[in-house]
């Protein structure tokens, strides 16, 4: 259990039994952030590859303790195979000497000259060395051991960081973080542009509300007698709030890991609507480059906020330039729009505010809840409207 041989690899400690969720998976960038009064901003990619470590909980029998724990005691800096067990797929029954899997390789990170586990339907384990790989199949460099009911993990090399075991007297668990040395490299397609910035139009998860704040950069000089006097230096006033996802499996957790890293964290900036109800419509009919809404205080404390987002009843967002807005009375604002709606003002369900973010973290830590479901919640920033 403890050390495994490997042609590619030399040899690498392992804990080849099956982790309890909740895992978690932490991918973290890093960025260099300068930011002007205007809300512009300088910022500095400093890791083209994220950082990524993973953290979990093994449940051993009394049998498999003592093993466990002196391997752990003598790791030191010798590196692990790291069995990413959220990343299993089922294989079915293995044939003596096989020396091809047909597995999916697009969404689960299987790599050519890596390494993988196999475990069968009573437990039982072999880690094969993946020669080349197809969208559809691994070829392995030697043949594996037949087996039925079989899943294939990616394995991973990495170091272990920090152990905790928690022990009872009779069972224990053994919680371990990995470092991990060959961390994914990934390539996301450029997804949907607005005035040359990406957009996202996919509204964040929430359980009943969140907590949506404003800074405006106030800044107070009290020097504890006299007058007190406030300065805000910045031009807009910065909304912050969680974007969570929740994934339901292997196929949105990629997409998920894609976004995240064409953000790059906090260096890769987009649009994003509030998908609140900002504005509220007025009146009726068709609605081409002009719509008319309820002023609630737009014209006097949020006109240069020029950029909306309008969704209709088909569930789609549509971007939109303000040219102008003015007064059209009875406590109504004309927004004059740079391109045409063409829909129907009853097909309108909901106009947002369409602002310019970045991520406000250069980490992105997702939890694996188990079958196959993942969640990860990110804060976002508004940097200009």
């Amino acid at each position: 259990m403890s050390k495994i041989t490997t042609q590619l690899f030399g040899d690498l400690l392992l804990i080849p039994k099956a982790a309890q969720a909740t895992a978690k998976e932490t991918l973290a960038f890093m960025t260099d952030v300068m930011q002007a009064y205007t809300a512009d901003e300088f910022r500095i990619q400093l890791r083209t590859v994220p950082r990524a470590t993973l953290e979990y909980t093994t449940p051993l029998q009394p049998n498999e303790s003592p093993e466990v724990f002196n391997t752990q005691y003598g790791s030191k800096a010798a590196s692990w195979a790291v069995p990413m067990w959220a990343e299993a797929q089922y294989v079915g029954t293995v044939a003596p000497g096989a020396t091809t899997l047909n597995c999916d390789t697009l969404i689960h990170d299987l790599r050519a000259d890596s390494l993988a586990l196999v475990v069968d339907n009573r437990g039982k384990w072999q880690v094969v060395e993946i020669h080349t790989i197809t969208a559809t199949s691994i070829t392995l460099y030697t043949g594996a051991t037949a087996g039925l009911g079989c899943f294939v993990i990616p394995v991973r090399r990495g170091h272990a960081t920090k152990i905790v075991n928690t022990v009872d007297g009779y069972t224990s668990v053994a919680k371990m973080t990995y470092l991990l040395d060959d961390a994914q490299i990934f390539t996301p397609d450029v997804p949907a542009q607005f005035l040359g910035d990406d957009i996202i139009l996919e509204p964040f998860l929430v359980d009943s509300s969140i907590d949506v704040t404003m800074s405006a950069g106030l800044q107070v000089a009290d020097y504890d007698v006299g007058q007190v006097s406030y300065r805000a230096p910045w031009v807009n006033s910065q909304v912050g709030k969680p974007y969570a996802a929740m994934m339901t499996n292997a196929q949105e957790v990629r997409d998920f890991k894609n976004f995240f890293a064409r953000c790059a964290g906090k260096y890769q900036r987009f649009w994003m609507p509030t998908f609140e109800n900002n504005l509220r419509k007025h009146g009726s009919g068709a609605v081409t480059n002009i719509i008319t809404v309820e002023d609630d205080g737009y014209l006097a404390n949020v006109g240069n906020r020029k950029h909306i987002a309008i969704q209709t009843d088909d569930d789609v967002w549509h971007p939109f330039v303000i040219n102008t807005a003015i007064n059209a009375g009875g406590g109504t604002t004309q927004l004059n729009l740079a391109s045409s709606l063409d829909y129907d003002m009853a097909r309108i369900t909901a106009i947002s505010y369409l602002g310019l973010h970045r991520l406000d973290t250069d980490s992105a830590a997702i939890s694996y809840i188990g079958n196959g479901v993942a969640q990860c919640t990110l804060n976002v920033l508004e940097l200009a409207p």
